[in-house]
């Protein structure tokens, strides 16, 4: 399993640089990649939520948003890094915005 989780954080690494350039097609695929390998990689939804509110994805945005905040308030019941602390938080937000968002498109 630990073999498993290096793979996926090495294959999240690749597709948070393509991120960054702005190749969001291929670092999509890498990040789904990543899932289909360990799918509870965190990280790996934060980046596609991005992508996706990027490239005006909005529904896909929330939801990838809302299952990063899920997976991160599992693993931070007793004790959290400020990074962590920071990245969930902004995460929350984007939850907060893309739902009204979401919701006065719907009406």
């Amino acid at each position: 399993y630990g073999l498993q989780r290096t793979i996926g954080a090495s294959i999240i690494f690749l597709g948070t640089i393509l991120f960054a350039c702005k190749n969001f097609e291929q670092s999509e695929k890498f990040l789904r990649r990543a899932l289909d390998n360990d799918s509870e990689q965190s990280r790996a939804y934060y980046y596609l939520a991005q992508i996706f509110k990027a490239t005006a994805r909005s529904k896909e945005a929330l939801d990838c948003f809302e299952r990063f905040c899920s997976l991160e308030d599992e693993k931070v019941q007793a004790r959290i890094p400020s990074e962590c602390a920071v990245l969930l938080e902004s995460a929350r937000e984007e939850v907060k915005t893309l739902k009204s968002e979401w919701g006065s498109l719907q009406s």
